[in-house]
């Protein structure tokens, strides 16, 4: 059953064979060399055909077959099913194998396949090119493909001498041709087609003749290389000898009249005595020079000049702001840049070779890429310098610590970017000088922890801003006054005028102390009085220092002590702690002198004076005649009674608050309610007859 339906699906030996002829004749710009690869695609398409055949009708072969055949569609459709499916195969099969032919033997490009083509093609290029008003790129790069042009070490440099090589060559070219005697063009006749080269030739010289010279004429052999992929071009010799030419022509007229280059134009007027080889260069190309630095300076002086009025009228003509000396170093890079950017635009007219105009075009772009750095850098300063001066008249110190930093960060910027850039314009190629530059960064950073960390250090001053410029910090052993904030560390001057450098990185670890940042600045003195002044006069001169403080104009009110500290070895010390409104140093200084002045006119005031360390050498200690004799127990009753006496004086009156204690539960309660007793309980003293109790137990 299945026979039948593939003899009719699969095609047959003729059908192979119509349809290998048709794909071979069927592809436009097919030739006999494709033939046998269209063949060979046919055989492999028959070959998979019939494997699919024998793969379908074994399967088909199993005895469950007439369940999936029930599923199938009828006869005919499944034969054009599967006849489209080999033909789409057969179509996507042969044009690999056309085209795997072609790439074996590749087609030259019919504009360079002979040297008549490629000179032809080369001369009707550069005539498109002269003709245009501006002139048009497209068709000199057209005309530099008949050129073998020799490799350079910088694209720019490639350019100028392939533009070199091409206007020399049609300027000796329109010396060769006369259109009034050769109107068709067949002076290239001379030269042979492809037809008539033989398959061997690699180089090919024809020597053309001047017309306007003679007898006898003069001979300008132009040769011809033949390159790897089949293409004639004008040999790399005649081009590198494309001046002598150019020399050996000059005397003769122009035969084809058309527009001449800047640089033809140019040596069109110069005399031929200047055109003659002096040292290293030609007479006229010094004076060249020469020009050109005269211009140079010139355009210098004008665009210092423009410089400056354009700062000026972007700073709003603000000459206070601006610095004038920092304006002054910021217009000289200018100027250079000027300088350098006319003195590469004119290099070409010099018609140097390429090997001095490499060595030129390499200085004067080093000039320029020193001057925008330069120039970059003194306008970092000169900007930087504005906004110090708009800083100063705010009151908040966070410009004046974020303007220097932001000055060292672009300076750094503008120095690694001009290095990239001086690189990148010597020959260096862009992806790898960054791809460099990441890895040595990452070795840098390895190997330059603590810097990293500084400037970590560095942002956290910024983002959460400890302290500003001018306030008095104290870090671990430093104390000073802060002076400045760069990427690394930072200076504060200290009280000895000395000049301390903190790393950043310190103050992420270690804890800063502000002292700048104070609402009030804390003031504390101990005033040490002698012994011999009575109680009375103490507890009065203590008055009298609150009085002193509660009448001060920059005391806080809420916040001022006078008390009695201790009784030292040789003095009575009085602690007196306040806390002054001061905005500075300065002004903590002088209140501080007026206060400690103040106490020592009250002790005038008061007769008291103030005690120094002093030492009493006893040599011999009276018996206190009150005192029995060996009766520790009587000595005791005699001090409880003293105290007694001036318990309601010291703890119980005046105008101090007497502290409240809670009366223990084991009070005897045979003590006699007498009002001293009361002022001992009211003071949190036990009963002197428990005590008195105790004391005999014991």
């Amino acid at each position: 059953m299945w026979s039948p339906l593939w003899s009719r699906i699969t095609p047959g030996p003729r059908d192979w064979n119509a349809w290998s002829s048709r794909a071979a004749a069927g592809r436009p710009g097919a030739r006999n060399a494709s033939a046998p690869a269209t063949r060979a695609c046919c055989v492999t398409a028959r070959a998979c055909c019939e494997l699919v055949t024998t793969t379908v009708t074994s399967a088909c072969s199993i005895p469950s077959r007439s369940r999936i055949l029930r599923r199938l569609p009828p006869r005919a459709s499944r034969a054009g099913y599967l006849r489209n499916f080999l033909l789409a195969l057969f179509a996507l099969l042969a044009p690999l194998g056309s085209s795997g032919a072609r790439a074996q033997t590749p087609r030259v490009d019919p504009t360079l396949e002979s040297p008549r083509a490629a000179l032809e093609t080369f001369y009707r290029a550069m005539g498109r090119y002269r003709e245009q008003p501006r002139g048009d790129r497209h068709w000199l790069l057209e005309a530099e493909r008949a050129l073998d042009l020799p490799v350079h070490s910088t694209a720019e440099v490639e350019r100028y001498t392939a533009d070199s090589a091409a206007n020399d060559l049609l300027y000796v070219l329109d010396r060769l041709v006369d259109p009034a005697r050769d109107p068709g063009g067949n002076w290239l006749a001379v030269l042979p087609v492809a037809g008539e080269l033989e398959p061997s030739a690699q180089r090919l010289v024809h020597e053309f003749a001047v017309p306007a010279s003679g007898p006898p004429a003069v001979l300008v052999p132009i040769a011809f290389s033949r390159a790897a992929d089949g293409r004639w071009l004008v040999a790399r010799e005649t081009v590198a000898n494309v001046r002598n030419l150019w020399d050996l022509v000059q005397p003769y007229p122009r035969l084809v009249s058309r527009p001449l280059s800047p640089v033809e134009a140019l040596r069109e007027r110069i005399p031929l005595q200047f055109q003659e080889v002096g040292f290293l260069l030609e007479h006229w190309q010094w004076i060249g020079i020469g020009v050109l630095l005269v211009l140079g300076y010139v355009l210098d002086r004008l665009s210092r000049w423009l410089a400056r009025r354009l700062v000026l009228r972007l700073a709003g003509f603000r000459r206070g702001l601006l610095d004038p000396e920092k304006l002054r170093r910021f217009e000289r890079p200018v100027g250079l840049f000027a300088g350098a950017v006319a003195a590469r635009l004119l290099l070409p007219l010099l018609d140097l070779d390429p090997t001095q105009f490499s060595r030129c075009a390499y200085a004067i772009k080093v000039l320029w890429v020193i001057a925008i750095v330069w120039s970059a850098y003194r306008l970092v300063d000169l900007i930087c310098g504005y906004l110090d001066e708009r800083a100063a008249q705010t009151s908040s110190k966070f410009d004046d610590m974020l303007v220097p930093l932001l000055r060292r960060t672009l300076r750094v910027i503008v120095l690694v970017l001009g290095a990239i850039f001086l690189v990148v314009q010597a020959g260096g190629d862009l992806w790898s000088v960054i791809a460099g530059l990441s890895v040595g960064s990452l070795a840098l950073g390895f190997a330059a922890r603590d810097s990293i960390e500084n400037l970590f250090g560095t942002f956290t001053v910024l983002l959460d801003k400890p302290f500003q410029l001018g306030d008095t910090i104290k870090l671990s052993d430093v104390e000073g006054s802060v002076e400045q904030v760069g990427l690394r560390s930072t200076r504060v001057r200290t009280a000895v005028d000395s000049l301390v450098t903190i790393p950043n990185r310190r103050f992420i670890s270690d804890s800063v102390e502000n002292l700048g940042a104070r609402r009030a600045r804390r003031l504390r003195a101990v005033l040490s009085l002698t012994y011999d002044t009575q109680s009375e006069l103490v507890e009065a001169y203590c008055e009298g220092m609150r009085e002193l403080l509660r009448h001060h104009p920059q005391i806080d009110k809420t916040r001022y002590f006078v008390t009695l500290l201790a009784l030292g070895a040789s003095s009575i010390d009085v602690e007196l702690v306040c806390y002054l409104e001061a905005a500075d140093a300065a002004t903590e200084f002088r209140e501080r002198h007026r206060l400690l002045s103040a106490a020592r006119l009250l002790a005038d005031e008061l007769g008291v004076q103030f005690a120094f360390p002093t030492q009493t050498l006893i040599l011999q200690r009276p018996q206190s005649a009150g005192a029995p004799a060996g009766d520790i127990a009587a000595a005791a009753r005699q001090g409880r009674a003293a105290a007694e006496r001036v318990l309601p004086r010291a703890l119980g009156g005046g105008d101090y608050p007497v502290p409240s204690f809670e009366q223990p539960d084991t009070l005897s309660t045979s003590a006699a309610a007498t009002p001293a007793t009361a002022a001992r309980r009211s003071a949190g003293f036990e009963p002197l007859e428990k005590r008195e109790e105790e004391s005999e137990n014991a």
